[in-house]
């Protein structure tokens, strides 16, 4: 029995049952999105969702009216979108990759900055790849050749590899920024790893060099509120502590189905969810991962552009929605979907599919001898035993 025993929990699967896997799709062929190539989404306070496409940018609403804004029918700056962020006045703020658009969604009014800008400032350069706002309102942007720069008022400050007014950053060509609860700005570069500007004077920059970093192309950088730094490389995930110590994840050691992360974003139960070149993941505090691919699901794309997590609390019925965009188009989640977490699977003795499923699981199990199968729902009560002795068993979810 010792040794039965010991095997059991060498081959034990838990299955996470919250919902149905219902994937809502948006594409040019059954809305009115600007293009299938999604490059950014926010989901506004209001609950209706901007869509960045290479097109253009696409509003919609629960009523499903889709309006377009692109060079023909508004005056946006370009067509081709890289990133967008909401501030909390309602204003867009909508990098492409020719400057800097500004949209007043009360008044309806444009502004545009490119180098060449006269009647307001200019930026350091047009191919802008990223836009956040900052925690006292400030607008940082994130260009491909002119590094980064920080707009108050009618000023932009500009922070680069020449450092002549500035602290100097590493690289020029910065793929991503982000903000920290004490308005550190952190930016993932194109060729020298990530940057963290502590105040206006002191930068840091970790590298493949330095540190234990798997690759100097950083394509999304998330800090946590708990001092945690996630990275999303070419070469994997990682994921750095309060006390220094990195973590990498890639596909060699983990579930990850692709060592190049494309975005990482956050849930309100502690998750992390990240895109990547071949599928999207939700992993838990626990680094249990769950796939969602073309092959097991019906999400639009396997290759993810942007995740955007609706998180406004008030709306209580759509909260926690995950959109997410594709070169296949825009979709989303609407409940936490039915798939399995695997844990202390060993050998590669067992193997799951459809994952996630809304009902059948089939489990094809390549060993000689019985395995304990137990599925618990979200609160943790076991929901059911089954141990399975053939090659193939069949196991219906739908009733639990």
């Amino acid at each position: 029995m010792k040794n039965l025993f010991t095997f059991l929990i060498s081959v034990v699967i838990i299955c996470s049952i919250n919902g149905q896997n219902d994937w809502t799709n948006f594409d040019t062929q059954n809305s009115g999105i600007a293009s299938d190539t999604v490059t950014d989404i926010v989901v506004a306070p209001d609950n209706t969702v901007w869509i960045g496409t290479v097109n253009g940018v696409t509003h919609t609403n629960e009523s499903d009216t889709w309006l377009g804004y692109n060079s023909n029918t508004s005056d946006i700056i370009s067509n081709t979108v890289n990133a967008m962020v909401m501030d909390n006045t309602g204003t867009i703020w909508i990098a492409t990759q020719d400057g800097l658009s500004q949209f007043c969604t009360g008044s309806g009014s444009w502004t545009g900055y490119d180098t060449n800008s006269i009647t307001v400032a200019p930026i350091p350069d047009n191919a802008v790849n990223d836009v956040i706002v900052d925690n006292n309102g400030n607008i940082w942007i994130a260009t491909a050749n002119g590094g980064l720069a920080m707009q108050s008022g009618n000023f932009w400050t500009v922070y680069n590899t020449a450092g002549l007014v500035t602290t100097p950053i590493p690289d020029n060509n910065i793929n991503a920024i982000a903000v920290d609860t004490n308005n550190n700005i952190y930016m993932a570069t194109q060729n020298s790893g990530i940057a963290i500007m502590y105040g206006s004077n002191v930068v840091h920059n970790f590298n493949t060099e330095n540190s234990t970093i798997p690759g100097n192309t950083v394509n999304a950088i998330y800090p946590a509120g708990d001092g945690n730094i996630w990275l999303g490389t070419n070469n994997g995930l990682a994921m750095s502590n309060a006390t220094g110590n990195m973590m990498v994840l890639d596909t060699l050691n983990s579930e990850l189905p692709d060592n190049c992360i494309t975005a990482i974003f956050p849930d309100l139960n502690g998750n992390i969810w990240l895109g990547t070149a071949n599928g999207l993941v939700e992993l838990d505090q626990q680094f249990n991962a769950i796939i969602y691919n073309t092959s097991n699901s019906n999400i639009p794309g396997d290759y993810i552009t942007t995740i955007c997590i609706n998180q406004n609390t008030l709306l209580k019925a759509t909260n926690g929605d995950v959109w997410v965009g594709t070169y296949n188009g825009a979709g989303y989640i609407n409940e936490n979907p039915l798939a399995i977490k695997k844990h202390f699977i060993k050998n590669n003795h067992l193997y799951i599919y459809p994952n996630p499923t809304d009902g059948i699981i089939n489990l094809c199990y390549k060993h000689n001898r019985a395995a304990l199968i137990e599925i618990i729902d979200f609160t943790g009560k076991t929901v059911l035993k089954k141990t399975v002795s053939t090659v193939i068993a069949s196991v219906d979810l739908s009733r639990l």
